[in-house]
Order: structure tokens, then sequence, then C-alpha cells
């Protein structure tokens, strides 16, 4: 996974609440072409 050849930690997401209403502040055309998601 490239994620841990850089040393950079995984973010289990599922572990934590996701206000979807932060989500929507977001145009998803964003979110999906740089496959990010905003948590806060």
């Amino acid at each position: 996974m490239a994620v841990t050849s850089v040393g950079t930690p995984l973010l289990d997401v599922t572990a934590i609440d996701i206000d979807t209403d932060i989500t929507k502040l977001v145009d998803e055309k964003l979110i999906r072409e740089h496959y990010t998601l905003p948590l806060a």
C-alpha cells in the first residue's frame, strides 16, 4: 500500500462518527477526484 511506504498512518473511518452535513459542504466530484473525505 502506498500510504504505508511513505510512513503516513491509516485512519479507520469506521471508528469515528462523520457528520453527513460536513460532506454536503464539499462538491462530490472533488471528493471522488481526490479520494478525500471531509472529517470536520
